[in-house]
């Protein structure tokens, strides 16, 4: 296909030809006159004049065909409109080439693609003039690009001109759409591999889209437009915070302090600690708030502070929350004592119980005790013959050594003799089932008489802590010096001193009978009390029952292995049943059957005369 040139300066560049456009068409239309065109009849219905010269204008028709329009239809219009339109023309003679219309040049694409990617279109144009190419193609990438002057371009259109070579104006654009595309990043075809491919033939053109496709165009293809940012108002200047303790210190107290954003003030928040309000406290908050406590240097500089509390940050407002009341460090530890005290003693109570059960479970099996005393039995008869002299007992720490003692094989131990002799008497008594009534003694290894007596120690400190608060705060009120919360708080410490002294003589009552329990279990293993521990008598129990098991096992195992092997060494009958010894009347029957076939044989005659 032949395709049409745009003259250069100096060269040429190719450009695909296109169809005549529809605004050429009505250009036609206008300037012959022969038909009526849509701007006669926008006329003929009352458009006004300048509104129907914009109209021609928008769509495209040359500054000529609209002047002799208005002259023809004898039309008054105002001089702008005309100025305006002869300005177009001018520009049209002369307008730069496209940057599409560069992209078809294949010395020239590259430094579009450049341009496209970022580069400044100044560095881009010094490039080509490092690689050498022609100044015509440079001077046309400056003017798409607007690196040119009017004045320059007013001089090259007189060289051009004096030379016989006018600048070309823009190639006739299709239909163009309205709105902004996506673009498609394709690589264009190079122009000498056009002519025999399928792109060489020119049968589809863009004015061949008519108006509703490029408005489907558009509604599928358009780009989105940036979404405007809200304009974020600049911030208030805030009021500088009046630094009084530490700013590491300040900030750390102060993000502590928003787990108590339930308080409107830290004056409330320090009313409710007084008052026992447990509506939005609780023990966990009470202790962090007892880590947030000023000092008493912290003290001394906020009471120090005479300007007020206008500027103070969170920290300086709570800890002057604080020093308007008297002991307040006490009163919370008397609060927090009063949340604290019940799960405190029901938990005391609670390894008092399971301490005395296992105890006396221990005691009271008989089970054991025969366990025990046949493996010191099984132990005096070993050590007989090596000359050691009878044991009437053995420790905690020997029975372990004991029961664990293997023999020549190396694989059964004294235990495993113990129990497999049991196994074969039929273990009438039930000896080595005495782990199922010592149920309590598997929880009560990690109770310690020790730790018991400790936090009965601690419940009695917090209880004399909270009655001294108390009897100091009624002397004030009794002398009138108290704070006005002073009275609810001694309501509420009394009525909890009340409650606690009873739970505290009960638990001390019941600590003295598990301790008389502890010293009969070391005494019924005839240990040292001051020198072993219930848990460790309870964990070598707990051992001593799983090596009973594993024997108890290991027995059954070689019981089924024997009578496998047995039942494999008796050979096998083969009658199916047991052979039975006849009876006397079928001898007889038996008997008088054989001679009667004897006698037919010999023709012997029977005894009755008849012949047989």
């Amino acid at each position: 296909a032949d395709l049409s040139t745009i003259n250069c300066i100096g060269g040429v560049l190719p450009v695909p030809p296109k169809e005549p456009t529809a605004s050429k068409a009505t250009e036609i239309e206008v300037e012959t006159g022969t038909a009526p065109t849509k701007y006669s009849k926008m006329l003929l219905v009352g458009v006004p004049p300048d509104s129907v010269i914009h109209k021609m204008k928008a769509d495209g028709v040359s500054s000529s065909a609209i002047e002799s329009f208005v002259q023809r239809n004898k039309l008054e219009v105002s001089d702008k409109n005309i100025e305006s339109s002869k300005k177009s023309g001018s520009d049209e003679q002369f307008s730069c080439p496209s940057k599409e219309d560069l992209m078809m040049d294949e010395e020239l694409s590259k430094f579009v693609k450049m341009a496209a990617v970022g580069v400044p279109a100044a560095a881009v144009a010094r490039k080509m003039g490092l690689e050498n190419v022609p100044a015509e193609k440079v001077f046309m990438f400056k003017r798409a690009f607007g690196l040119v002057s009017k004045e320059e371009i007013g001089q090259k259109e007189t060289v051009s001109q004096a030379a016989g070579h006018p600048l070309p104006p823009c190639p006739p654009s299709g239909r163009r759409p309205t709105v902004k595309m996506q673009k498609i990043h394709w690589k264009p075809v190079a122009e000498e591999k056009l002519h025999d491919s399928l792109w060489a033939s020119g049968d589809f053109a863009e004015s061949d889209v008519d108006q509703a496709e490029l408005e489907q165009l558009e509604s599928l293809f358009g780009a989105k437009s940036p979404t405007l940012q809200r304009k974020i108002a600049p911030a208030k200047s805030k009021k500088k915070e009046i630094q009084l303790i530490e700013l590491k210190r300040a900030n750390n107290v102060a993000i502590s302090l928003a787990q108590f954003r339930a308080f409107k003030h830290y004056d409330e928040l320090c009313q409710a600690v007084v008052a026992h309000n447990c509506e939005h406290l609780d023990s966990e908050k009470l202790v962090n708030l007892q880590s947030l406590l000023p000092t008493f240097q912290e003290l001394e500089t906020i009471k120090k502070h005479k300007a007020g509390t206008e500027g103070l940050g969170s920290a300086e407002l709570f800890f002057f929350a604080v020093s308007k009341i008297p002991r307040f460090a006490q009163k919370l530890h008397a609060f927090l004592s009063a949340l604290q005290f019940p799960d405190q003693v029901k938990e005391t109570m609670h390894m008092l119980e399971l301490l005395g059960n296992a105890c006396s479970q221990v005691i009271e099996s008989q089970k054991l005790a025969s366990m025990l005393r046949r493996l010191l039995v099984v132990g005096n008869i070993m050590n007989e013959s090596s000359g050691k002299p009878k044991a009437a007992g053995i420790t905690l720490d020997s029975l372990l050594k004991t029961a664990k003692k293997k023999g020549t094989d190396k694989k059964t131990t004294v235990l495993d003799h113990v129990v497999a002799t049991l196994m074969k008497q039929g273990d009438p008594e039930n000896t080595m089932d005495f782990w199922q009534t010592m149920h309590n003694v598997r929880n009560a290894i990690r109770v310690d008489i020790r730790e018991i007596r400790t936090s009965f120690k601690e419940l009695q400190v917090r209880m004399r802590t909270v009655h001294a608060t108390l009897e100091l705060e009624e002397k004030n009120l009794q002398e009138g010096t108290a704070c006005p919360s002073t009275r609810k708080f001694v309501e509420c410490s009394h009525s909890f001193t009340a409650k606690a002294k009873e739970y505290i003589e009960e638990i001390g009552s019941k600590l003295k009978v598990v301790e008389g329990k502890v010293k009969c279990l070391c005494s019924f293993f005839a240990e040292d009390e001051s020198l072993c521990q219930s848990t460790s008598i309870f964990g070598v129990l707990v051992e001593f029952a799983k090596l009973v098991e594993k024997s108890k096992e290991s027995w059954s195992r070689k019981k089924r292995a024997e009578k496998r092997r047995v039942a494999m060494n008796t050979p096998i009958k083969t009658f199916r049943g047991t052979p039975t010894k006849p009876s006397r009347q079928e001898e007889n029957s038996r008997s008088q059957l054989l001679q009667s076939i004897s006698r037919r044989r010999l023709c012997i005659p029977s005894s009755d005369g008849d012949e047989q």
